[in-house]
């Protein structure tokens, strides 16, 4: 709407402008009036660009806030490990090539501020580059044996965070038996996570929260709310054992 009235009023402009210069020599103030429509053309082929991301501001200004609703994620996430797992090594499991992702230590802070303190990793499962399924995600080419690897390697490792969900045969992941006994670090699962009785697993401690959208999300362009834990609540929720129950519709199952 914008874009169409700028554009209306820079030709109308333009149009005034051709006109006032062949009237220069009968209308004294033919002249100033062009060099007002000129300034009108200016300005308005500014904001056009402006509206048109021509100088990437608004684009790196929606990209802040996405991260801002995204990093909440982190902080909700760190509030829910101080005040039940405690405090510790938080390992986060990524998709392959996250190091170019600029958001991951942003969101390994924000759980660090959480759970006011502690150590957070970030590693992902490496397969073999031969690979003729490599343009899936990590989450369909991964194993039960592969993920329990990872876990392995960091074994001081309290709760394991996974942004690329669970293997297709999570049944047989050591981490889901010792969890339910248990032992060995919480699962929390941040972003897409897929699978047959996520909320069973839930409510037996297999899996300790899951964040995911929530039933009530808002995406707009508003400003996120400074507050991490207001701008979370616009768009996710995290379910546990307490509220499984409330929220198991959104697993389907």
């Amino acid at each position: 709407m914008l874009v169409a009235l700028l554009i209306v009023v820079m030709l109308a402009s333009l149009v005034g402008m051709i006109i006032c210069n062949k009237k220069q020599n009968v209308m004294p103030t033919a002249k100033i009036i062009a060099m007002v429509l000129m300034v009108v053309v200016v300005v308005c082929g500014v904001l056009l660009m402006k509206q048109m991301d021509v100088f990437g501001g608004s684009t790196d200004s929606l990209r802040a806030n996405e991260t801002k609703f995204f990093t909440s994620q982190g902080y909700v996430v760190g509030k829910f490990i101080g005040s039940g797992v405690g405090a510790g090594k938080v390992l986060i499991v990524a998709e392959n090539g996250y190091e170019n992702d600029t958001r991951l230590p942003l969101l390994a802070e924000a759980i660090k501020e959480g759970m006011g303190g502690g150590e957070v990793v970030i590693d992902t499962i490496n397969l073999p580059s031969n690979d003729p399924n490599m343009i899936e995600p990590l989450m369909e080419r991964m194993s039960a044996k592969d993920f329990d690897a990872l876990v392995a390697k960091h074994s001081d490792a309290k709760v394991i965070l996974s942004m690329v969900g669970v293997p297709r045969d999570a049944a047989r992941m050591k981490l889901f038996k010792d969890a339910m006994a248990g032992k060995g670090p919480a699962l929390i699962l941040v972003g897409y996570s897929e699978m047959p009785g996520m909320a069973m697993a839930i409510a037996k401690g297999a899996i300790s929260a899951v964040v995911t959208v929530s039933p009530k999300a808002v995406f707009d362009e508003k400003a996120a709310p400074s507050d991490p834990q207001e701008a979370f609540n616009v768009r996710y929720v995290l379910v546990n054992k307490d509220n499984v129950q409330e929220y198991a519709s959104l697993f389907g199952n």
